[in-house]
C-alpha cells in the first residue's frame, strides 16, 4: 500500500513539473517558432493579406485572420491562460508595416516602455504588451 502511495505521489510531482515545463515562457516558444518558420509564415500572411480564406491552424498555431486599421496586420493566437473575464492571451502578428499594434489591431495608443517593446490599455484592467521578433513580426501578450 505504500509503494502505491509513494507511486502516486512520484507521478503527481513528475505531471506538475511537465505541465509547468511545458507551459512556461510562451514568449521563448513564440519567437523560437517564428524565427524557424519565417519563410512559411511569410507565404501564409501575403495569401491572407491578399484576400486568400484563412485556415483555422497553420504549424499548430490558431490563425485569427486579418485585422484590419492604417496598418492591417495578420494575427495568430499560440495560448492562452486564465478563465472567463481573467484571461491572458499570447501569440504573434505580422506587420507589413513593421509597425507595432495593439491586440487585434484596435485604435488604442502604444507607449514604447523600452526599445521595440511597447504596452497599451484601454483605461481599465484590459491591457496588453508588444515586442518586436525580428522584422515585421512582433509576439504579444493581451489580457481581459
Amino acid at each position: 500500500m505504500k509503494k502505491k502511495i509513494l507511486a502516486a505521489i512520484v507521478l503527481i510531482v513528475l505531471a506538475t513539473a511537465l505541465l509547468v515545463y511545458f507551459t512556461r515562457d510562451p514568449q521563448k516558444k513564440i519567437e523560437n517558432l517564428v524565427l524557424e518558420n519565417t519563410v512559411q509564415l511569410e507565404e501564409l500572411v501575403q495569401g491572407q493579406l491578399a484576400g486568400a480564406e484563412t485556415p483555422e491552424e497553420y504549424l499548430g498555431v490558431q490563425v485569427e485572420g486579418v485585422f484590419q486599421g492604417e496598418n492591417p496586420i495578420v494575427q495568430f493566437r499560440y495560448s492562452a491562460s486564465g478563465l472567463g473575464s481573467s484571461t491572458t492571451y499570447y501569440g504573434f502578428y505580422y506587420s507589413s508595416a513593421d509597425e507595432p499594434a495593439a491586440f487585434q489591431n484596435v485604435d488604442l495608443p502604444l507607449s514604447e516602455t523600452e526599445q521595440d517593446h511597447w504596452e497599451w490599455t484601454d483605461g481599465t484592467d484590459n491591457g496588453g504588451v508588444t515586442q518586436k521578433i525580428t522584422r515585421n513580426w512582433f509576439y504579444y501578450e493581451a489580457w481581459f
